[in-house]
C-alpha cells in the first residue's frame, strides 16, 4: 500500500528530518536507487542497459523517446509475440472512456466507467488465444486498483483469473513484472482535480513502469481528448497512440545525427529519391531510409567510432541488419570517410541498387 503523505510527514518529524532533508529521503517520491546515487560518493559509473528484447517496438518506442533519449536499441521480434499487430491494429492503442474522476477527501482516486471498460477488455482477452495470454491491469491509484480487482472477481471465475495470470496493481506493484497484455487505467477525465493529474504526471519513473510492462499489447483506458490536450506525460502518450493509429508518413524521421549523414542526404536530393533521416523501422532508427523503393533501402553511415575493441558494436550491427532484412529492407553500409571523399560515387551505387533491385552491399 503506498505511504500516505500525512504518514510520511509524521515519520519525518519523529526522525527529526527537516523539510529540505525530506526532499531527498521521501519514500513517496524518491527511489532507493536514486537515494543511493546521491548519497554514496564513490558509486561506479552507471551503465545503461541499452539493448531491449522484451516489448513490441511500438510499446517501448514511447519510453525510448521520452525517457531514454532514443538510446535503446530494440531487438524484439514482433512475429514471436503472442498478439500480432498490423497498421490498423497497433501494439499501443487508446480506449476512449469519458468517465468521471472521483477523489474522496481522504484517499485515492477512482473512475467507475474505466473500471467497467477495463473488466470488459480483460474478459475479451481471455478467449481466442492458446496457450492463454497473461493479462495485467496497471493504474496509478490504489482505490482504482481495488475496485478493478473486485470487479474482475465478480466477472471472471478463479480458474480463468489464474490461467491468465490476471492481476491488477499500481505501478509500484508492477515493477519487475510483465504480461503479454497490459491494460493501463489512467483514471483521468476532463473534470479531474489538478492534484489527481499531478500524481500521474509528476512520477515519471512510475509512469515509465506502467507503460513498459506489456510484451505484445498496451491498451490505455481514459478520456483521450482530456489527456491529449495536456502538455505532460498523459498528453504525450495520447498523441503517441494517435500517431500509431493514424501515422503521418512525412513525420517519421528526424534530424541527421552526423555531418556525414547530412552530406549524403544533400547529395541524394538531385536523384529525386525520397530520403528520410533517422527513420524508424520496427523500433530501430535507420541513419537514412529510402522507404519508397521496392525493396526499401536502409543506409547506415559507419563513423570512425563504429568499431569497438570488444566487438560488441559489430554484434549489434549484425542484429540490426538481420532485423531490417526480416522486415523486407535492403541494408547498405558505407564508411563515413567514403561519404566525405567520394559522395557522388556512393550515391551512384545507391541509385544502381535501386535500379537493379540487387542485394545488400557492405563495405
Amino acid at each position: 500500500t503506498p505511504l500516505k503523505g500525512d504518514t510520511e510527514q509524521a515519520l519525518a518529524s519523529e526522525n527529526d528530518l527537516t523539510p529540505e532533508e525530506l526532499v531527498n529521503f521521501s519514500y513517496r517520491q524518491v527511489s532507493l536507487f536514486t537515494l543511493a546515487r546521491h548519497t554514496v560518493s564513490a558509486l561506479p559509473t552507471m551503465t545503461l542497459l541499452d539493448e531491449h528484447y522484451r516489448s513490441h517496438p511500438q510499446i517501448i518506442g514511447f519510453s525510448n523517446d521520452r525517457f531514454y533519449g532514443g538510446r535503446l536499441s530494440v531487438f524484439t521480434e514482433p512475429e514471436r509475440l503472442r498478439v500480432q499487430t498490423d497498421p490498423e491494429h497497433p501494439a499501443v492503442r487508446w480506449e476512449h472512456v469519458a468517465g468521471e474522476s472521483v477523489r474522496p477527501q481522504h484517499g485515492s482516486a477512482f473512475n467507475e466507467a474505466e473500471v467497467e471498460r477495463v473488466v470488459q477488455l480483460v474478459a475479451d482477452f481471455t478467449s481466442g488465444y492458446e496457450p492463454p495470454l497473461s493479462i495485467g491491469v496497471v493504474t496509478p491509484f490504489r482505490l482504482q486498483k481495488e475496485r478493478i480487482t473486485e470487479a474482475l472477481a465478480r466477472r471472471l471465475d478463479g480458474p480463468t483469473l489464474e490461467r491468465h495470470q490476471v492481476i491488477a496493481d499500481t505501478a509500484h506493484g508492477f515493477q519487475g513484472d510483465e504480461r503479454d497484455v497490459i491494460v493501463f487505467s489512467t483514471v483521468i477525465s476532463s473534470g479531474a482535480q489538478p492534484s489527481t493529474v499531478a500524481f500521474v504526471e509528476n512520477n515519471p519513473n512510475l509512469f515509465n513502469v506502467a507503460v513498459t510492462r506489456a510484451r505484445s499489447m498496451l491498451v490505455i483506458v481514459g478520456d483521450e481528448g482530456a489527456c491529449r490536450a495536456r502538455e505532460g506525460l498523459l498528453g504525450a502518450l495520447a498523441r503517441y497512440a494517435a500517431g500509431l493509429r493514424e501515422p503521418d508518413p512525412m513525420a517519421q524521421g528526424g534530424e541527421p545525427e552526423t555531418d556525414d549523414e547530412q552530406l549524403l542526404l544533400t547529395h541524394l536530393i538531385p536523384t529525386g529519391i525520397r530520403a528520410i533521416s533517422q527513420y524508424e523501422v520496427r523500433g530501430l532508427r535507420v541513419d537514412i531510409a529510402l522507404p519508397d523503393l521496392v525493396p526499401p533501402i536502409a543506409i547506415e553511415v559507419d563513423g570512425s567510432s563504429h568499431d569497438s575493441p570488444d566487438g560488441s558494436r559489430l554484434l549489434r550491427d549484425v542484429y540490426r541488419d538481420t532485423k531490417l532484412r526480416r522486415s523486407g529492407w535492403v541494408v547498405f553500409r558505407v564508411p563515413a570517410w567514403r561519404v566525405r571523399l567520394e559522395p557522388a560515387t556512393v550515391v551512384g551505387e545507391i541509385v544502381s541498387m535501386a535500379a537493379h533491385n540487387v542485394g545488400d552491399l557492405h563495405e
